[in-house]
């Protein structure tokens, strides 16, 4: 072998040598910086979670207490008119009880008289108001829980994009680094071929 072919296939050799030092660097750098991104995300995905695991725990803990408040609300209308308030605007007047405008003849017997609940009219228009509160507040919380429903398909997505990003810079799925490896070795065998047969 003369010193030109040696220094041909010398050149080849180190080339070769610097475009995979070359890929293996970027590749390093890339696959460090999109696990430092990920890292940062799941921990962010970890911290709202947490979150709405602890939002979900007071609502079940306030949707228990209504629960218990419309048991109670059953019992009588003066067990009512004592939960009422809390669930109501401030009201220029409260509501009261007052005899039953049946006759008494309606009554059952021994029992005690039955009594009416009183609505001052001052109060109507802030009942009226707080209703239509009541109503904008269901249509937006239909609303929110299909977005809801939206956003966890989305999330869904995103988390199978991101593993495939995570494998694709990790080099792929099995297959997909074997053919890459099988084409490597073949165009370096191809190279080599050239060089032998050309020189």
């Amino acid at each position: 072998m003369t010193t030109r072919e040696k220094l041909a296939i010398s050149t080849v050799v180190v080339l070769l040598a610097g475009v995979v030092f070359l890929e293996y660097t970027r590749e390093i750098r890339e696959r460090a910086a999109l696990e430092a991104t990920v890292k940062l995300e799941d921990a962010r995905l970890q911290q709202l979670s947490d979150e709405f695991n602890q939002r979900e725990q007071e609502l079940t803990r306030q949707l228990a207490a209504m629960e218990r408040d419309l048991a109670r609300a059953q019992k009588s209308p003066q067990e009512a008119i004592k939960i009422l308030p809390a669930y109501l605007p401030p009201m220029p007047q409260p509501v009261a009880t007052k005899p039953s405008s049946l006759p008494s003849t309606l009554h059952d017997e021994g029992q005690k008289p039955a009594e009416d609940v009183v609505i001052p009219a001052a109060d109507v228009p802030a009942l009226t108001a707080h209703e239509i509160e009541c109503k904008e507040c269901t249509t937006k919380l239909t609303a929110c829980t299909q977005q809801v429903s939206n956003l966890e398909q989305q999330n869904d997505v995103i988390k199978k994009e991101r593993d495939a990003a995570l494998r694709t810079v990790k080099g792929g799925s099995f297959w997909r680094r074997t053919i890459h490896a099988i084409k490597i070795v073949a165009i370096s065998v191809g190279i080599g071929v050239a060089i032998g047969r050309g020189l």
